[in-house]
């Protein structure tokens, strides 16, 4: 049996092989599915989309460069081990496995015989296509070149991994395909080359070789001895030849890869002939390691790539690249390289071009698996919207409601009347807000709703005018252009509505942010002047004729805010009669990322009222400025970043830069939402600040005559927990006459992952610790029980205790059997739900107590890309008198999702079918503000809520730009009483008093139950609301079964109004007394 040399040598040979190739598979192969899968996930990101170090959303101040480098660095760390194994099996192949005297090829077999062989091997190799030139060289000594080259296609294409992922990772049509194409590869590409230079196969191409065989009669040592020796120096001279041109090719495709962006992929990957043929000639011009080609496409797909391009680059990105055709260049002529290449980039043409036309007709999901993205709803966008409109033959419903009885928990669903607006409650904004106020002062209820900028650097961006909706009886019409506050080229956020000059008409103090994705922060406004009418926040005047006029410049002039606007409050801090402005920054967009220990924020800026129309930015002197974020490691020690004068920040790199060079935002925390109230009844407004990846603040109102100063106490209460805060909702939720807190954050699902290793301001790396959640906090205010109102225990964090009986057709994952936390903890009460942004206390039934409402989703709609990223389709929170809630999102019909079908809410019907229905949380919107108000003036508190514009996929699995739809939610009403009242500070009558909006009055209403029980309801009327948003000023409250009320108004000035036996279900205007 080892008669002869070879056989001695080959049955060794093998055996090597066997154990190269399972240490190989062992420890290279099978950890790089996890890589692939890691970067499967970075595809899928919240906060940006990678691959190999390659993102949508650019590292933040990193240079070109640095991208280029950083990413051909992880190309060439990837490949180093595949290539080493490459080296190390052709040497042994060429010593061991296919020695000389085997001969020339197999002459007895056919071209067929040799091509089925390699493509054979090749997929037992798992070599990516520059990988494997070594091993299959040495074959086509045994092969020739058809077998050479059907095993450099077999390594690639045909390996059951690729295969496995491709068809998890992809619709079936991309599955199939890919499939396909590589067989049809693997049998072909090799044959047609052979057929290309067979008149010069007489001249075969030997790589050279210096080993000389010895004798069959030799023993064991004298055969494999020198076979071992020729093993190490074959090994060594393809290591030499070939390693050059792998480091050349990583740097290349490198720099091919960093040019990549939304719009050029966009223009020239579109499905379309000239995409298909574009991504044919990109996938020959890389080297990708093996199966990296499948999240690079994932990638591509998400940023705006065709099905058919997608088909072809997936085959084309393994099949071959320049390190694969230069390796072979020694085994053919020049014509026969060039036919393989062609013939590589026709392939992967040809199975792009099959997709494109004839995908389609067998699959309609034609994009991304639904590990990617989620079904695919054959309706447009707007014809979702206006299947989600009132449906007035369903005004009958529940006449159990209307039965004249009033009755505690009792309501009428909420009707959604967006439709009827039309197109213009259609909104291109990433952070759109909306306030609620009577800017006409005709006695109704407007809106203004914030766009994006209309001259942004992508489509995606893109929005247009900003929208003032009149209310003309129930009919909402856009008046912004006439009215002077369209602000086309602004890209504005958070919007406030204030009387800054008490002339009894509220202003707009609109927010804003800088352009995404031109990597400029806001110092570069300096080198870019052209930006300040993007980046700056304007504040229009009331002229108290239906129009508006700018008077930013004037009002501001320098100290105009140009940093990143989320949130807006307005409030008299120094109670001398004017409304003061702070503002809520967060930081640049193209900077924001959560998988960093550098996490720069905006500082806010606290602009004080001069009773001119004119403000001073008194931050500072105040003590307002933004402190430094925490950032621990896991050990609980700051990390820090050292600056030029040798001091150190925590969490903040004075290297970070953006495109100009400049320092990239503060040492200051990212802040979303801020709230003035009186949290501690002692006549003055207090400040809150909720920050996304940072400590709740509180600051305590310690203003006097000779100027406003601000302290802050959150760790001295014992609230200083770090988390994502998102939104206020402000009110006395457990009827105690104070107003407690609730503050939205990521939910529980980042606990699903293992906290992260990296530390950073993602909740899940904090959330383990005693000092941060990633829960929303429900915080009840205790400071009444107690002598030292900044006492710790004052306020206290319940969310997990308070009870929510949950949705029977949609409960919160957290409570269901496949839901695992990462820590195996058990989650209750509110921390069981949802992601959020903004949210509202208010009486959603008019029974006497807070309702609470939240929506949000960070992704984007729930049938887009990463529409599965930070879920939340909206809750509805009844409140059940005794601080419990009950989950009442589905019969109140306020779900954040559009055709949703109401009529059948029994789950053990068998006619529900929650998918049919809509009723499921992948058919979420992207949720963003929240408002209320009493629009259509009967008595009910309704809702507006706000959706962010992003990508979505459409009936064909292409991805395109949707508009973000407005919810206007009318209360369905009821048959409990309400009281309401619009108060006036006196300012507004004799320049005395209280501010006209009577901003920071307390309105306190007694009255009793129908058991004869006494209820006391306290609210604050509040300039600052939630999450980019403000709600009506109005004092609402519900009574139930009271006839009449009592009410007692603080106003800020610290004068009192006392009235008894309010008549209900009315309005009452009540002003300011003179004295």
């Amino acid at each position: 049996m080892f008669a002869s040399a070879d056989r001695k040598r080959l049955i060794v040979g093998l055996v090597i092989l066997a154990v190269v190739l399972g240490l190989f598979l062992a420890f290279n192969r099978l950890p790089k599915i996890g890589i692939v899968g890691e970067d499967l996930d970075a595809v899928n990101s919240p906060t940006s989309q990678c691959f190999q170090g390659f993102c949508i959303e650019r590292d933040p101040g990193v240079s070109f460069v640095s991208r280029w480098l950083n990413f051909s660095i992880s190309y060439l760390r990837l490949v180093t081990v595949g290539m080493t194994f490459a080296f190390v099996t052709a040497g042994l192949a060429e010593a061991f496995l296919f020695s000389k005297s085997v001969g020339k090829g197999l002459p007895t077999a056919g071209v067929f015989r040799r091509t089925v062989q390699g493509a054979a091997a090749g997929g037992v190799m798992n070599l990516c296509s520059a990988c494997i030139v070594p091993v299959s060289s040495a074959f086509h000594k045994r092969a020739s070149v058809e077998g050479a080259v059907a095993m450099v296609q077999g390594s690639t294409t045909l390996n059951i991994p690729a295969l496995a992922m491709v068809f998890f990772v992809f619709s079936p049509v991309l599955g199939i395909s890919r499939l396909a194409l590589a067989v049809i590869g693997a049998l072909i590409i090799g044959p047609i080359v052979v057929l290309s230079i067979r008149k010069d196969r007489a001249k075969a191409v030997e790589i050279p070789d210096s080993f000389v065989d010895i004798p069959d009669h030799a023993g064991w040592k004298e055969t494999l001895a020198p076979a071992f020796r020729h093993w190490g120096k074959a090994s060594i001279g393809y290591a030499i030849r070939l390693s050059p041109i792998m480091i050349v090719a990583g740097f290349a495709s490198g720099l091919v890869i960093q040019w990549l962006n939304p719009e050029v992929v966009a223009t020239y990957l579109g499905n379309d002939v000239r995409g298909i043929l574009i991504a044919a000639t990109f996938g020959i011009l890389i080297n990708v390691p093996l199966l990296f080609e499948i999240p690079l496409v994932a990638l591509l797909l998400l940023l705006g790539m065709g099905t058919a391009p997608g088909a072809t680059l997936l085959f084309s990105a393994a099949a071959g690249g320049p390190v694969t055709f230069w390796g072979l260049a020694k085994l053919m002529p020049k014509k026969g390289l060039v036919t393989f290449a062609t013939a590589t980039w026709a392939v992967g043409a040809l199975g792009g071009l099959l997709v494109l036309f004839g995908g389609n007709y067998f699959w309609e999901n034609a994009g991304l698996s639904d590990r990617i993205k989620k079904p695919i709803e054959q309706r447009s966008i707007q014809q979702l919207f206006q299947a989600s409109g009132y449906v007035p033959s369903e005004n009958t419903i529940n006449p159990e409601v209307f039965d004249g009885i009033p009755a505690k928990d009792e309501f009428a669903p909420f009707q959604n009347i967006a439709p009827q607006i039309g197109d213009d409650a259609l909104i291109e904004n990433r952070y759109p807000g909306v306030a609620i106020f009577d800017f006409d002062r005709d006695g109704d209820l407007d809106f203004y709703v914030t766009s994006a900028e209309s001259n942004a650097v992508f489509q995606i961006t893109r929005g247009g005018a900003n929208k003032l909706f009149r209310n003309d009886g129930n009919i909402y019409t856009d008046v912004a252009v006439s009215a002077g506050v369209a602000a086309n080229a602004h890209n504005s956020t958070a919007v406030a509505a204030c009387d800054f000059d008490n002339d009894g008409y509220q202003d707009l103090y609109v927010g804003a942010q800088g352009r995404i994705g031109d990597n400029l922060d806001y110092r570069s406004l300096a080198q870019h002047p052209n930006l300040a009418v993007v980046m700056q926040d304007r504040l229009f005047h009331n002229n108290a004729d239906g129009t508006f006029t700018d008077i930013t410049a004037s009002a501001f002039s320098e100290h105009v805010n140009i940093r990143s606007t989320a949130s807006v409050a307005c409030g008299d801090l120094d109670n001398d009669g004017w409304l003061d402005v702070y503002v809520g920054n967060r930081a640049d967009q193209d900077f924001v990322r959560f998988d960093t220990s550098r996490h720069h924020g905006h500082y806010n800026t606290l602009f004080q009222n001069n009773g001119d129309l004119t403000f001073s930015d008194r931050t500072v002197e105040a003590g307002l400025i933004s402190p430094e974020i925490r950032m621990l490691d896991q050990e609980g020690n700051p990390i820090t970043f050292p600056r030029a004068d040798g001091a150190s920040l925590e969490g903040f790199d004075t290297n970070m830069v953006d495109g100009e060079g400049n320092i990239v935002g503060d040492p200051a925390g990212q802040t979303w939402a801020t709230a003035m109230f009186d949290h501690d009844s002692d006549g003055d407004l207090d400040l809150w600040v909720g920050d996304d990846g940072d400590r709740l603040k509180v600051y305590r109102n310690d203003s006097t005559d000779d100027g406003m100063l601000f302290t802050p106490i959150a760790e001295q209460l014992g609230i200083d927990q770090i988390g994502q805060w998102m939104g206020f909702a402000i009110g006395d939720y457990d009827g105690d006459a104070d107003l407690d807190v609730f503050v939205t954050n990521m939910g529980f699902q980042p606990l699903t992952r293992p906290r992260p290793t990296t530390p950073s301001a993602d909740c899940a790396y904090y959330h383990p610790t005693d000092y941060g959640t990633c829960f929303h906090a429900l915080i009840e205010n205790r400071v009444n029980e107690g002598s030292n109102p900044d006492r710790h225990g004052a306020f206290r964090f319940v969310a997990g205790e308070t009870k929510v009986v949950a949705s029977p057709i949609l409960p919160p994952a957290s409570l269901g059997e496949e839901f695992q936390a990462a820590n195996n903890n058990g989650i209750t009460g509110i921390e069981a739900y949802e992601f959020g942004f903004g949210t509202a206390f208010f009486d959603m039934d008019n029974d006497a107590d807070q309702d609470l409402y939240w929506l949000g989703s960070l992704g984007s709609r729930g049938e887009g890309p990463n529409g599965n990223i930070a879920i939340g389709f909206g809750r509805m929170l009844q409140n059940t008198g005794d601080k419990s809630f009950k989950d009442v999102t589905v019969e109140s019909r306020t779900i954040d999702a559009l055709a949703v079908d109401y009529s059948i809410l029994d789950s053990d019907n068998h006619n529900f079918n929650g998918s049919k229905h809509r009723l499921g949380p992948e058919y979420h919107e992207n949720g963003k503000g929240v408002a209320v108000g009493d629009l259509n003036a009967d008595g009910f508190i309704d809702v507006i809520g706000t959706n962010s514009n992003g990508e979505t996929f459409n009936h064909h699995g292409e991805l395109e730009v949707a508009s973000g739809p407005l919810f206007v939610w009318m209360n369905g009403g009821g048959d409990n009483n309400w009281v309401s009242f619009k108060l006036q500070g006196r300012m507004a009558v004799d320049g005395t008093g209280s501010n006209a909006d009577a901003i920071g009055a307390k309105v306190t209403v007694v009255h009793r139950s129908e058991n004869e029980n006494l209820i006391t309801q306290t609210r604050e009327v509040m300039g600052s609301s939630s999450f980019l948003s403000m709600s009506s000023l109005d004092a609402h409250f519900g009574v139930g079964s009271s006839n009449s009320v009592d009410v007692s108004i603080e106003w800020p000035s610290g004068r009192t109004t006392t009235k008894e036996k309010i008549t209900v279900n009315r309005v009452h205007e009540i002003t300011e007394d003179a004295n």
